[in-house]
C-alpha cells in the first residue's frame, strides 16, 4: 500500500482493522467502512475518532450510493461467512464492481465446519465475481483453520 488508495472496508463491524488501514493511508488516501449495523458503526466511529479521511456508511453494499470502478482494494475480515449463504455471490459481485481495474480484494475467512465457509466455496464465489485468486493460504501455518486470499478484478 502506497497510502494514497482508496480502500473500502466490507463488514467493518467495530473497526478493529479499519483503524491499522487508516493508520497506513497518507492524507490523500480514503477510508469506507460499511457495516448493517449501526450499533458497531458506532464503535467504528469512536475508535477512529481524529481520522478525516475515514467515511462511515450503514447500508447494505448493494443499495449503498458508491461510485463503481472506484476503490483501489477492498479489505473482508471475519465478515463473508456470517452472511446468508444465498446473498453471498450478489455482495461479491457488488464488491468487485467497487473496484477500479486491477482492483485487489483481501479476504481472510473462518473455515470451521461448525463456524465458517470452505476456501473451495470462497474462490468459486471470487472467480464467478470475475476475480482471480493471487494468492491463497488455507489455514496450515495458523493455529485455527481459516482462509486468507488475495483477488485481483
Amino acid at each position: 500500500m502506497k497510502g494514497d488508495e482508496n480502500i473500502l472496508d466490507f463488514g467493518c463491524g467495530g473497526g478493529a482493522a479499519s483503524k491499522h488501514i487508516a493508520k497506513a493511508l497518507s492524507d490523500s488516501g480514503n477510508l469506507v467502512c460499511i457495516d448493517t449495523s449501526a450499533f458497531w458503526l458506532e464503535k467504528a466511529k469512536k475508535r477512529m475518532n481524529g481520522f478525516s479521511n475515514v467515511e462511515f456508511i450503514c447500508e447494505r453494499i448493494e443499495n449503498a450510493d458508491l461510485p463503481d470502478n472506484h476503490f483501489d482494494s477492498v479489505f473482508i475480515h471475519f465478515v463473508l461467512h456470517d452472511i446468508d449463504e444465498k446473498d453471498r455471490q450478489e455482495i461479491l459481485n457488488s464488491l468487485a464492481g467497487k473496484l477500479k481495474k486491477n482492483g485487489l480484494i483481501y479476504i481472510r475467512e473462518p473455515t470451521k465446519h461448525d463456524h465458517g465457509m470452505s476456501p473451495v466455496e470462497i474462490v468459486e464465489h471470487m472467480k464467478k465475481a470475475g476475480l482471480a485468486e493471487l494468492s491463497g493460504m488455507h489455514g496450515e501455518y495458523f493455529r485455527w483453520p481459516h482462509y486468507t486470499g488475495i483477488f485481483r478484478k
